[in-house]
């Protein structure tokens, strides 16, 4: 049997060949790391919701329709009609809708008890309380009052102020847009005219850009 001894000398040679040995591996291996490349977190990728429609705030628009006017009780004079809107509303609840409205129409081609073409315009103030059916659909009821000049308003040539009473609907086409179907009804305050109610009914459909 042969025995290998070793001196103390020896040994320590060993020691430091060992640590030495390990130093470099360790050295190898944070070398071989650094050359990994350094992956930085990607930056947030930012998502924006589209802004639902909504039926609060300021809106402006056009509209058209008829006029049909009271002749003794039936309403058989008729003209057209071409306007604008412009008004503002705001939630009362998160299911009712007050709001303001501004109305100028031009009436043309109709005709009264007397005489035919006639033409008038007027200016009317609306107030409206409305409910939400959902988002997107709104029917509300509105009154006011206003000033029409020109003949045949009524199936006579009455002009002056008026009250209207009446109510609609308005569905969300996209983002922005709505249309609406409206119906008013119309009186003179100053009607003079002997069996002739100085009334009549509006019917429009209306185009509303809501500025929100």
């Amino acid at each position: 049997m042969l025995t290998v001894v070793y001196s103390r000398g020896c040994m320590m040679k060993i020691a430091r060949t060992l640590m030495l040995g390990v130093a470099a591996a360790g050295l190898m291996i944070s070398g071989a790391q650094a050359a990994d490349p350094v992956l930085l977190p990607a930056d947030p990728v930012m998502i924006y919701d589209d802004i639902a429609f909504s039926f609060e705030g300021f809106y402006i628009g056009v509209q058209g329709g008829g006029f049909f006017t009271d002749n003794f009780g039936d309403f058989d004079h008729t003209a057209g009609l071409i306007g604008i809107v412009a008004g503002a509303n705001f939630l009362v609840s998160d299911a009712i809708l007050a709001g303001l409205e501004f109305q100028g129409d031009v009436y043309f081609g109709g005709n009264t008890a007397s005489s035919s073409g006639f033409s008038a315009a007027d200016a009317l103030i609306l107030g409206r309380v409305g409910a939400l059916v959902t988002d997107e659909v709104l029917i509300y009821a509105a009154a006011g009052v206003g000033l029409i000049g020109g003949t045949g308003f009524a199936p006579a040539s009455e002009t002056g102020a008026y009250y209207a009473i009446g109510g609609g609907a308005e569905v969300a086409v996209t983002d922005n847009l709505g249309i609406r179907g409206e119906v008013l009804y119309k009186h003179l305050f100053n009607n003079t005219t002997t069996g002739i109610d100085g009334s009549g009914v509006q019917a429009t459909l209306g185009l509303l850009w809501h500025l929100n």
